[in-house]
């Protein structure tokens, strides 16, 4: 076919002025591309036939093995598709990790970590000995800080977030501090003594909105001694009228003070005002130990409130997430009264020594049912179990 295509070529006729010339038919916007990446010599020739050429022209044809080709794209796919799946297998994991870390975070017995108490600098120096509150702060390994507090002698506390997300087949960790919504104010005894017969209720108020909080502590330092010293000061000032009366068959009564108007049955009192009106609870402490210990105790419930409002907002279920593990039960009863128990357990701020104590008195759900049917009404219904006790484990 070729040689009938090129009879009537005149192999001796001048050559043009090109001296030569490499014909690339890869520079052809006329050739046909087949979808199997091949170049049909036909194709050529009729592509060609339109175009003088001489016998120097270099009728080199194209590198074909060099041509792209689905076969070739196709053989570079399985490739990139083991690449994508070891990518999405590491970045899994990552993720996995990373819910891993964010629950291990997350935990009630961790809680003390990422809180941090801010003690004023001033508190320190008004109280006696004032180094044994730290002491017991680290004692309880709970970290604290101390600042300058737009108001003297407080304490706030600041909890420290840790969020993880995985970043491609790697683990980041974002951090974030948010300042707790509790506060406590130490007050001397004279200067609560003044503020209690005043207006102790707008001091509560005013410092509320000066540290920004929604809960305040007062804490009355030395009370119970500020009451003996003053106790004795009246005794002593008794003792001087006596003498120096000139009726002494004539009965003389007990002097009090103008400043000591307050006895501890008006503290009580005052205690519950400030609950009613400010949601202000006022502890009296009368050393650095007793001061420290409160502040433990506090520091200790706000770290563990997220978790206690978890429990309370967690809906009734058996299959619970904190639960480990499911209770076998074996032909012969064998394990009914730990199931009972663990269902005990579901409902919300009852412990294992709360449920065991219920379980005990009422060793099955129907015997509970029972009790309750018994009850005349409501209130009878929900004081059933409160007379029940309950024995901490240690």
């Amino acid at each position: 076919m070729i040689s009938s295509r090129f009879m009537n070529l005149d192999l001796d006729s001048p050559v043009c002025q090109k001296q030569s010339e490499n014909f690339d038919f890869m520079n052809l916007g006329t050739i046909p591309e087949k979808s199997s990446g091949r170049i049909l010599a036909s194709d050529l020739m009729q592509t060609h036939e339109s175009r003088p050429y001489s016998k120097t022209e270099n009728l080199s044809l194209p590198n074909l093995c060099s041509l792209p080709s689905e076969a070739a794209s196709c053989n570079n796919q399985p490739g990139k598709k083991i690449t994508k799946t070891k990518q999405t297998k590491a970045y899994d994991k990552a993720c996995k990790a990373a819910e891993a870390a964010n629950k291990k975070s997350n935990r009630a017995s961790d809680c003390l970590k990422n809180v941090t108490t801010l003690i004023d600098s001033r508190l320190l120096d008004a109280i006696p000995n004032s180094g044994n509150i730290l002491t017991q702060l680290q004692h309880s390994e709970m970290k604290h800080s101390i600042i300058v507090s737009p108001i003297p002698n407080s304490v706030c506390w600041k909890r420290e977030k840790i969020n993880y997300h995985a970043a491609e087949d790697a683990i980041c960790s974002t951090s974030t501090t948010v300042l707790e919504d509790d506060g406590l104010i130490v007050l001397m005894a004279d200067q609560f003594f003044t503020l209690a017969q005043s207006s102790i209720c707008d001091y509560v108020a005013k410092v509320l909105k000066s540290l920004n909080k929604q809960t305040l502590t007062l804490v009355v330092y030395g009370l119970t001694t500020y009451w003996k010293e003053q106790s004795r000061k009246d005794k002593r000032r008794f003792r001087d009228r006596v003498s120096t009366s000139t009726e002494t068959s004539k009965k003389i009564g007990y002097p009090l003070d103008d400043d000591i108007g307050f006895t501890p049955a008006d503290l009580e009192i005052l205690k519950v005002k400030l609950v009613l009106q400010t949601e202000c609870s006022l502890w009296p402490v009368e050393t650095a130990e007793e001061l420290g210990t409160v502040i433990t105790r506090i520091t200790k419930a706000v770290a563990e409130r997220p978790f206690k409002d978890e429990r309370l907002e967690r809906t009734f279920d058996f299959y619970a997430a904190d639960v480990s593990g499911n209770v076998k039960v074996s032909k012969d009863g064998h394990g009914l009264e730990r199931l009972w128990q663990q269902q005990l357990m579901q409902f919300p701020l009852v412990a294992l020594e709360t449920s065991q104590a219920i379980a005990s008195r009422y060793p099955s759900p129907q015997a509970l049912i029972q009790a309750y049917k018994t009850c005349k009404n409501d209130k009878e219904a929900s004081l059933l179990l409160q007379d029940i006790p309950v024995t901490s484990i240690s």
